[in-house]
C-alpha cells in the first residue's frame, strides 16, 4: 500500500471471461485464449470517488485504507460476453480480474502481484476471482424404477427388474447418495448394494455419478431421454456391468433441463 494510504488510486477496472473444461481437450474460453494468453472483456470501472475510508464507511471502522464494493449480475456478464444464459452449463466458471491504476501510471493486476499481496498476513488481494456456475437442485426422494438390458462379464439378467431407489441429499451440495447405483441388477447375483458411496451429481441439469461402490468400482451416467415423467439412462461401472433404467417421477415432473 502506498504511503498516501490509497489516495494515489485512479481507477480499478473489472474484466471477465468465461471458462469451460472440455473432456479430453482442456479449457475453452470466451473470448478465445489460453491459460496464459488472457483475452477478456471490460465489464465495469471503479474510480477514486467509489472508494471510502473508515471515517466515511461505518462498515469498516478499523481500517484507514480505501475500500469499495461492486455487484455484477449474471445477466450483465453474459451480455458483455455476447452469449446467453442458455449457453452456460454447470461446472462452467467466470474469471473476474481487477486492474488498478494510480495517478503515476502504475498498473497492478494478477500478473504482477506479489505473494504477500495475493494472500499474506496483512493483505488478501489476488486481483482474480473465479465464480463457478452452480444451480439449485431438488432431486432428493424415493423413486420407482424399471431396469432392462442388464449384463456383465458374468452374464446377463433377462427381463425387467422393478423397485425403488432413494437419492439422499448431501448437505450443502447438489449431490445425492444413491441407495442402489445398479438399480436392482445385483439382485440377479444375490448381492446387496451396501457399503461404499455412489453419488448422483446435478450440475445445472447435467447428471453424473461419482464415488465408488463397496468393491471400489466407479459408475458412469449416460443420458437417453426425459419426457418429464420418465427419465431414461444407462449406467456402466468399471467392472463393465451395465443396465438401462427408466426412472419415474413422483408428484413433481422431472425438470425439463435434466440431461
Amino acid at each position: 500500500m502506498d504511503a498516501e494510504e490509497g489516495e494515489t488510486l485512479e481507477t480499478v477496472e473489472i474484466f471477465v471471461r468465461h471458462r469451460r473444461l472440455i473432456a479430453g481437450v482442456g479449457f475453452e474460453y470466451i473470448p478465445s485464449g489460453t491459460s496464459t494468453q488472457v483475452n477478456q472483456v471490460l465489464i465495469g470501472t471503479l474510480t477514486r470517488a467509489d472508494f471510502q475510508k473508515a471515517t466515511e464507511n461505518p462498515n469498516h471502522p478499523t481500517t484507514r485504507y480505501l475500500r469499495s464494493s461492486f455487484s455484477i449480475s449474471a445477466t450483465q456478464v453474459v451480455a458483455a460476453l455476447g452469449v446467453s444464459l442458455e449457453d452456460i452449463e454447470g461446472a462452467d466458471a467466470f474469471e473476474f480480474r481487477l486492474r488498478a491504476t494510480d495517478r503515476f501510471g502504475r498498473v497492478f493486476s494478477d500478473t504482477n502481484r506479489s505473494p504477500d499481496v495475493q494472500g499474506g498476513f496483512f493483505y488478501r488481494s489476488p486481483f482474480r476471482y473465479d465464480v463457478p456456475v452452480v444451480c439449485p437442485s431438488d432431486l432428493g426422494g424415493t423413486y420407482n424404477f424399471e431396469s432392462t438390458a442388464m449384463s456383465s462379464a458374468f452374464g446377463s439378467c433377462p427381463g425387467t427388474i422393478t423397485g425403488e431407489v432413494t437419492f439422499t441429499p448431501v448437505s450443502g451440495t447438489t449431490s445425492y447418495i444413491v441407495s442402489d447405483a445398479t438399480f436392482g441388477f445385483w439382485d440377479c447375483y444375490g448381492d446387496a448394494f451396501d457399503g461404499g458411496e455412489v453419488r448422483l451429481n446435478d450440475a445445472c441439469g447435467r447428471l453424473s455419478f461419482s464415488g465408488t461402490d463397496k468393491y471400489g468400482d466407479q459408475y458412469t451416467f449416460n443420458f437417453i431421454s426425459n419426457d418429464g415423467q420418465a427419465l431414461v439412462f444407462t449406467w456402466v461401472n468399471s467392472s463393465n456391468e451395465t443396465g438401462t433404467v427408466t426412472l419415474f417421477a413422483n408428484d413433481t415432473p422431472w425438470p425439463s433441463g435434466l440431461r
